[in-house]
């Protein structure tokens, strides 16, 4: 019995080629969850670095006001634990108190703190 073209018989040849089919799809959406996986992954290294960057330059910045208020004559260093460190006045309504705020960066990572001591010539 001869069949026609399409009414022939499904063999192996025809199993082959889904099977291929299937084999390439899945071997796509492997790769693209491979992908996705590899770029949070990689996301995370670089917020963990940002966190630990704040958190160097926030602690450099309480160590330069804690100096200074301990110290209110002393002078702020330049840079701290690889910390860049800056000193800016801050207005203040009472003339006996001094106040400033600290800027530190670290890798383009800033903190600030701002603190009291007793100005120059005012008693405690």
């Amino acid at each position: 019995m001869k069949h026609s073209r399409k009414h022939r018989p499904r063999g192996r040849n025809d199993r082959r080629g889904i099977f291929l089919l299937d084999a390439i799809v899945a071997l796509a959406l492997v790769t693209t969850v491979a992908m996705i996986l590899a770029m949070c992954v990689g996301r995370v290294g670089q917020a963990e670095q940002r966190m630990a960057d704040r958190r160097a330059a926030a602690r450099a910045a309480e160590a330069v006001a804690a100096r200074l208020i301990s110290n209110p004559g002393s002078t702020a260093p330049e840079s701290l634990d690889g910390a860049s460190i800056r000193v800016e006045p801050v207005s203040a309504d009472d003339r006996t108190i001094r106040a400033f705020k600290v800027v530190a960066e670290v890798n383009h990572v800033r903190a600030e703190v701002t603190g009291f001591t007793a100005a120059e010539g005012a008693t405690r």
